[in-house]
């Protein structure tokens, strides 16, 4: 007997997003941006030559992925997508689980164990991929992010009630972590000027990682395309086939 394994899309897009939020805070996009946009910088410290300019505005801490270590909180699915995306991009690996891999899986994953205080003491980023159970409540809270460099970054796509807002929101003010991606809150929508919306070192998005709620309508569209196919005795034109 044959299995159709098909990823799905809105996995697929959420892994992206985490990616999408890793760079925004290691390339400080959001202001990168805004002092494009407003001009904001010193010109008679800026002397191009042939027209280029770089970091014109004298923008500090910027960096990337490459060479860094991704700490994935919980390696299902979605946390599974995440490590490929950053493995090519040259990203290290490390992840806990409440029960770990088997040795087979991590190697096919070229990924590391590690308990979560070490995971949090080793990562240069942090990202949440945790069941949504009662037990993982507030999973993330104060010595969590006490453990964390300083230089670090948190990524939430998971679910907000995974993560003590109050403790995120006093480490990224004191400067206990780096900065944060966030597409996940505790209570949605966050209100108007939310207290995170004056944090600098936040990006923010409006639970949109998996995409639009139509798109799981692209999903069985395609899960029943391969039934017909396989009902027929046709290949499933969508996804793999496990022996």
């Amino acid at each position: 007997m044959a299995v159709s394994c098909l990823p799905r899309r809105t996995l697929v897009y959420t892994a992206e997003h985490v990616l999408l939020l890793m760079l925004s805070l290691a390339k400080r996009l959001l202001a990168a941006d805004k002092v494009v946009r407003s001009g904001d910088y010193d010109p008679s410290l800026v002397k191009p030559v042939n027209d280029i300019a770089y970091n014109w505005p004298g923008l500090a801490n910027i960096g990337g992925l490459y060479g860094h270590t991704l700490g994935i909180v919980g390696l299902g699915e979605v946390g599974a997508l995440v490590v490929e995306r950053a493995r090519a991009l040259g990203m290290t690996i490390i992840y806990c689980n409440r029960t770990r891999l088997p040795a087979v899986r991590e190697r096919a994953l070229d990924v590391s164990y590690r308990p979560l205080d070490a995971l949090l003491a080793d990562s240069d980023f942090v990202s949440v991929h945790a069941s949504n159970i009662g037990p993982n409540d507030r999973l993330i809270g104060r010595a969590a992010f006490a453990s964390m460099k300083r230089t670090a970054f948190f990524i939430n796509t998971s679910r907000g009630r995974l993560v003590d807002e109050d403790a995120l929101f006093d480490a990224l003010a004191a400067g206990m972590i780096a900065g944060a991606g966030l597409d996940v809150h505790h209570v949605e929508p966050r209100q108007a000027n939310d207290r995170f919306a004056a944090l600098p070192n936040v990006v923010m998005t409006p639970h949109i990682a998996g995409g639009t709620r139509l798109g799981v309508l692209k999903e069985a569209t395609a899960i029943f395309t391969n039934m017909r196919a396989a009902l027929a005795g046709e290949p499933p034109p969508h996804g793999r086939i496990l022996p």
